[in-house]
């Protein structure tokens, strides 16, 4: 079976550290573009979960991070992919208390 690797697979995520967040968001924000370019939206509902994560990190917005996540949900399940929505609801209700 030969698989084909797209450059969304391939696509590196800089770590995670609060220094790098800034880089992270770029990051994500440019594998969006190519997964909508190479019509691989399989991994949107993963980038999405992503900025919601990062987003947290840098203490935006309690509503820019809801709707990172409730994307990552909606785009679930639209896929119908009980893993994707599970995985994004835990990392959701993960979260620490808004200030």
């Amino acid at each position: 079976m030969i698989t084909r690797i797209t450059p969304v697979t391939r696509y590196p995520l800089p770590r995670h550290t609060p220094a790098r967040t800034s880089e992270a968001l770029d990051a994500i924000s440019e594998a969006e573009a190519l997964a909508e370019r190479f019509e691989q939206r399989v991994y949107c509902a993963g980038l999405h979960r992503l900025r919601g994560v990062f987003l947290t990190a840098i203490g935006a917005g309690e509503t820019q991070i809801a709707a990172s996540f409730g994307e990552a949900i909606r785009i679930a399940k639209e896929q119908n992919s009980v893993s994707l929505e599970t995985r994004a609801e835990a990392t959701r209700d993960q979260r620490p208390p808004p200030d």
